[in-house]
């Protein structure tokens, strides 16, 4: 396993993605800032109702400019292995399909959660300047840091299963989005319908919820955290165990 990641590793920073991903992680947040300060130009900033603490929980979502485009490489470099057919050789050289599957998950979080960390403090440091920091307490922005992160590392641990499940970009940039969209919409729908107590634990079982810009409760924060690893460890799990049925073509 450590052969294959280290062969993914050296090929992902040699490579033009890794130049365009830290590019965007820092563009976005210096246009965000800059267009923060352009709004604020002689008006309150009190009054404006964004500060770092907003645009940072906000940052999360993969649904936004630097999430989105974050989630597109990432099934590019994926699905160069069953494109370019080079998954296939790693099986000839004798690696099982589910040591593969866990180096491709170990690779796939390891650059979604620092891509994220980097881009969302980012924009967190940024627009602290531009505007205020909020209540300043890292503690919360800690708290908020750790379930987003978390919420990001489910995400794309689904990614990756239905990547190798479809093979195929079309497809698998399909399902991803559908689902990241179908689910926010279909939560925007019921949202007003619900009780305040039944939004907060739909909140809580929801990864795409928690990194949409949504606060969350004190209480809730271990909730998230021990739902999210959950998700993370059982569609890893999940995918390793089923990628031994896979035909890797």
């Amino acid at each position: 396993m450590l052969k294959i990641l280290k062969a993914e590793y050296r090929k992902f920073f040699s490579g033009k993605l890794f130049i365009t991903i830290l590019i965007l992680a820092i563009i976005f947040p210096l246009l965000s800032a800059g267009l923060y300060g352009l709004v604020v130009r002689g008006i309150d900033p009190e009054l404006f109702q964004i500060n770092a603490e907003v645009a940072f929980i906000g940052s999360f979502s993969p649904l936004n400019n630097f999430g989105f485009l974050l989630l597109i490489f990432m099934l590019v470099i994926l699905l160069a292995d069953f494109s370019q057919n080079t998954i296939r050789n790693k099986v000839v050289a004798g690696y099982s399909k589910s040591t593969i599957y866990l180096a491709g998950a170990i690779f796939t979080l390891s650059i979604a959660f620092v891509a994220t960390t980097v881009y969302v403090f980012l924009n967190y440091l940024l627009t602290g300047l531009v505007i205020n920091f909020g209540s300043g307490d890292f503690l919360v922005v800690f708290k908020h840091w750790a379930v987003g992160m978390l919420a990001t590392l489910a995400i794309y641990a689904f990614l990756q299963f239905v990547a190798y499940t479809f093979k195929t970009l079309g497809a698998s940039l399909g399902v991803v989005i559908g689902s990241l969209i179908g689910t926010l919409l279909i939560y925007t729908i019921i949202s007003f319908r619900l009780s305040e107590s039944a939004n907060r634990i739909l909140t809580i079982f929801v990864p795409l919820l928690q990194v949409i810009g949504s606060l969350f409760g004190s209480k809730d924060y271990l909730w998230m955290l021990l739902i999210d690893g959950v998700y993370v460890v059982l569609l890893v799990g999940f995918g390793a165990f089923l990628s031994k049925k896979l035909d890797y073509k």
